[in-house]
């Protein structure tokens, strides 16, 4: 699989995640689900530029920046900083 870019925008006890491509978000979606990392997702929406979002709701013992450390370890993902 290619490598893709991922942005991550922390919200309070969420993140808003856009992935390039539906493919790579329904991969993504399913690859963290694995890591028992959050309770559950919104539901993945495309946008006009192909880019796909949803937000990841987190349990009580988890943060963004432990889900931003969970997405840098999978090597096809390209974490970007700017604003998702």
């Amino acid at each position: 699989m290619d490598a893709f870019r991922v942005w991550v925008r922390p919200l309070q006890s969420a993140s808003r995640v856009r992935v390039e491509g539906m493919n790579n978000a329904l991969w993504l979606l399913k690859r963290v689900s694995q890591s028992f990392f959050f309770k559950s997702s919104e539901p993945v929406h495309e946008g006009a530029d192909s880019n796909c979002s949803f937000e990841v709701l987190y349990g009580s013992d988890t943060s963004c920046s432990a889900f931003e450390r969970l997405l840098s370890r999978i090597p096809e993902v390209k974490l970007m900083r700017e604003p998702a």
